[in-house]
Order: structure tokens, then C-alpha cells, then sequence
């Protein structure tokens, strides 16, 4: 497809964080070959922030659902808004069929996307998964929506690197935050983020989280900070509370763009397959991945110092998002075996210049 006179064109971002974080080598690109374009995002408000400091992205509409998006009315209406921006062009980055029967509702003559969940007469331009699509990284994945476009290239993660634009406004609340907790910018800050929206089978034990916090603090390598959403924080679990006055539970206290200025300021991340891990990445900052369910060739990190610990059991890699086995793949991940790597991977961080 020519891309003269397509110059208006809405990015359907995908819903959940890690997922949007991989797609922007993507943005990135197209931006570059069509420096011209309006880019605007269609994005879920828990990640729709990703993209407001961007300057890449011209506009950003947050799909309020639940809000004025829901149900059949709420869809009709938010179809009535992309008919009226004058769309030419959609890259549709979910799977899910209610994002192509949007677009199609919005007019948009021309609609990219692969052809699943029974959407394709919905496309204009249907891609087809194949058996090597369900094998390759997620960026290769949504690097093959260029396609249409005229876009072909092989996506490299020193090329296509995650792009993270943080608003100076979040990087100053996250200095403020760290100054109230007595953190100060020469100590090693050791991040970890507990959950993951998956399911409970790719969460590695909150216990086990705990107690690998303890031994890094009461060792001298730095001070812990937890990330993630309310439901992540260790102070709500009765059983899992650490009485170390060096390990500071933010869960739930933060927002996106802080707690990614947050991950910024750390020396080492340790993390579930999760958003949080692959804001890491993007931030360049060195991580350790836990992976349980799902494939790390599929959904690791995209470039990076990092190291991924996982055990290789007969039924991975299941993608189970609840899982009745015991012990699960996560659990049996021992605490002392992440030690080891954060040990390696502070020691290597030492050595970084800068």
C-alpha cells in the first residue's frame, strides 16, 4: 500500500502496559517514515499516560471503559468521535474483536490488523498469524503491522530499543518521594515490582519476594522499594509485612509516570513477567525476570543488561494464568538462586560507567 494521501492516522494501542511498551519501537518507526502524519493513540487510561509525554504521538483518546465507553452506547459514541476526526489509516495492535468493529463503526477506510477472534472481514488489510507468528517476540509481532504501509524491516533490539518519555513533573515527585523516605541519590536503590495482571501463575511468591528483600538490605546492598498496584503491596498481607526499616512498600501510592521515574533511579529491578519489567528495559535499567507460564522468547525483556531465571518443567511453557500443580514453575524458583543473580548483577552494575 502507497502511503501518499494517508496522513491521519489512529494507533489502537494494546490494554495492558507491557504490551503498549512493546509497541513503541513500532510508533517510533512509523513516525520516522512518515514524519508528516498526525499520530494519534487510542489507549485504556492505565497506559494511555505512556504516550501523553511522547512527542511523537500528536494525540492521545483514552477509551473510558468502564465511563462514557461502555456498553453498546458507549462504543457507538466512541465510534462517532474517530468518524469525526477523519481517520485514514488504523493500526489495531489488540487481538480483540470489539477494537476492529470500532474502527469499522468509526469509518476508518483503512483497518490493519490480524486476522483473529473472527474479525477478519472486519479488516481491510487482514494479517495472518502462522505458526512462526506464535514463536516470534512481540515487537516482531507488532512490527508486521508496518506492513501495509510499505514497511518492512526486521526489528533488532539495539534499532528498536522500548521508548520510555518521562514528564519532568513525575521525575521531581519521584526525587520528592525518595527524599521523604530518607533515600538519597548515592545509595543503591534496588527495585522490585510482586505482581503481574496475567494471573496469579506468573507471580512469584510474596514471600520469597520478602525474603530476598530482607537479605539484600540487612547485607548492605542497597535499599528496596516494591512497585505496582494496590493489590501488589506486601504491607496488606498480614503474613508477608517486613519490619525492616530499610524496604518501602509504594504499591498502589504511585502513579504510571512516577513509578517508571521511580525504576529510573534504581540500580537493579527484580521482576515478575509484568509492564513494570519491561519499563525496566526500556529504561535501560539491569533486571532480573522471573518467568513462570509464558515464554521469555516471546515476551522477555527487548534489550537490556537482564537475566532471566525460570525452571524448565515438562508442561512449560502452559500460559495457564491459574496454576493447580505444585509446585508451580514460579515456586519452584528459590529465593537464595535470585540472590545469587542480584549479587551478579550489582557487581556487574558497579562496573558500568556512569
Amino acid at each position: 500500500m502507497k502511503t501518499e494521501g494517508r496522513r491521519h492516522i489512529l494507533i489502537r494501542s494494546p490494554n495492558w502496559l507491557g504490551d503498549a511498551l512493546m509497541m513503541t519501537p513500532v510508533l517510533h518507526r512509523l513516525r520516522e517514515a512518515l514524519p508528516e502524519a498526525r499520530l494519534t493513540v487510542l489507549a485504556h487510561p492505565w497506559v494511555g499516560a505512556l504516550f501523553s509525554a511522547n512527542p511523537e504521538v500528536d494525540e492521545v483518546i483514552h477509551y473510558q471503559k468502564p465511563g462514557i465507553h461502555e456498553g453498546w452506547r458507549g462504543r457507538r459514541r466512541l465510534a462517532r468521535l474517530l468518524k469525526e476526526k477523519g481517520f485514514d489509516a488504523t493500526l489495531l495492535f489488540p487481538h480483540s474483536f470489539e477494537s476492529a468493529w470500532i474502527a469499522f463503526l468509526g469509518r476508518i477506510p483503512i483497518r490493519i490488523g490480524y486476522a483473529v477472534e473472527g474479525r477478519g472481514l472486519l479488516l481491510t488489510h487482514p494479517l495472518w498469524m502462522g505458526r512462526e507468528g506464535k514463536r516470534t517476540h512481540q515487537v516482531a509481532h507488532f512490527f508486521r503491522l508496518l506492513e501495509p504501509l510499505g514497511i518492512r524491516e526486521r526489528p533488532d533490539p539495539k534499532r528498536h530499543p522500548l521508548r520510555i518519555h518521562l514528564p519532568r513533573e513525575a521525575q521531581e515527585r519521584a526525587a520528592r518521594l525518595l527524599e521523604s523516605l530518607g533515600v538519597t541519590e548515592k545509595e543503591t536503590l534496588i527495585g522490585m515490582a510482586p505482581g503481574a495482571r496475567y494471573g496469579s501463575a506468573k507471580c512469584w511468591p510474596f514471600s520469597r519476594f520478602r525474603r530476598l528483600a530482607e537479605a539484600l538490605t540487612k547485607n548492605g546492598l542497597g535499599r528496596v522499594i516494591f512497585l505496582g498496584t494496590e493489590k501488589d503491596a506486601l504491607s496488606g498481607k498480614e503474613d508477608e509485612r517486613s519490619e525492616c526499616s530499610t524496604i518501602y512498600d509504594l504499591s498502589g501510592k504511585t502513579d504510571l509516570p512516577e513509578a517508571l521515574a521511580l525504576i529510573q533511579r534504581c540500580r537493579l529491578f527484580i521482576s515478575n513477567d509484568s509492564g513494570l519489567m519491561h519499563g525496566a528495559a526500556a529504561l535501560n535499567i539491569p533486571l532480573i525476570a522471573l518467568f513462570g507460564p509464558t515464554d521469555p522468547e516471546r515476551t522477555g525483556p527487548w534489550g537490556g543488561k537482564y537475566w532471566v531465571i525460570r525452571k524448565d518443567l515438562p508442561c512449560w511453557p502452559c500460559r495457564k494464568e491459574v496454576c493447580r500443580r505444585r509446585p508451580t514453575c514460579m515456586e519452584a524458583i528459590e529465593w537464595e538462586e535470585v540472590y545469587e543473580a542480584a549479587l551478579a548483577a550489582l557487581s556487574d552494575a558497579s562496573r558500568r560507567p556512569g
